[in-house]
């Protein structure tokens, strides 16, 4: 057992500094185990790292060679090959792997570990935004807490409301310039009763805020109060006996 880690080491392929280094567990955690049910533990974490790490790799790797394969067998044989049993890995997959190196993936520098919290579809899709957005998708799975496709499309979609802010202006003013004169009295009265009604809306809202604030404060109050006034009692009871 006092030899674990070094077992863990000799039966890990990647025997690099950052994969071998140890975890600083808290006491928190090893409280209730032995020197040996410690080593052991941190031998099993090295094994369990390394292998998340090896699989990240591979994702990387596979996605390289897939490339690699597309820029031989190209169009409809490329197609016909990843829908064969020949490649270990479902079509659509390989076709997205593929797509997701050439557009990106072989020009990021990602910790390949994060790759495994990434789906092949999203890698691809990935390389099918504008730069911005993909720099920001490339900024969240470089942080490891893992990327969905409906993470990209939160992205997208806010960046298209911010773009299309100033395309929207300028199309009321150049529909406004086209109006005549009665239309534009019109519209007026007409927006000009809306923004009042919007205006009363906000006030509703700002309300409804400003009373949650103060119930959430209310109740943060009351619960130190409880937590303060229970210590005391626990306190006193100790005193006693």
């Amino acid at each position: 057992m006092a030899n674990a880690v070094a077992i863990a080491e000799l039966t890990i392929g990647d025997n690099s500094s950052e994969s071998l280094q140890l975890a600083e567990l808290s006491p928190e955690i090893t409280k209730k185990l032995s020197a040996d049910e410690t080593n052991a533990l941190q031998a099993k974490i090295i094994v369990s790292n390394n292998a998340l790490s090896a699989a990240g790799q591979s994702v990387y790797r596979a996605a390289e060679s897939l490339s690699q394969i597309k820029k031989l067998v190209k169009n409809k044989q490329w197609v016909q090959l990843t829908n064969s049993n020949i490649l270990r890995i479902n079509g659509r997959v390989a076709r997205d792997l593929a797509s997701a190196f050439d557009n990106w993936l072989s020009k990021a520098q990602i910790p390949e570990s994060a790759l495994i919290h990434v789906s092949a579809r999203t890698l691809a899709k990935i390389g099918k935004v504008e730069k911005l957005k993909q720099d920001l998708a490339i900024g969240l799975i470089k942080q490891g807490n893992g990327f969905k496709e409906r993470d990209l499309s939160s992205i997208i979609k806010q960046s298209s409301v911010q773009k299309r802010l100033p395309e929207l202006i300028q199309q009321a003013i150049s529909t406004s310039n086209q109006m005549k004169d009665s239309e534009k009295i019109e519209r007026f009265k007409t927006l000009f009763i809306e923004n009042i009604k919007l205006k009363q809306k906000i006030k509703v809202l700002e309300a409804e805020n400003i009373e949650l604030k103060l119930n959430k404060t209310s109740q943060s109050t009351t619960k130190s109060i409880a937590k303060k006034y229970t210590g005391k009692k626990s306190s006193l009871k100790v005193a006693k006996t």
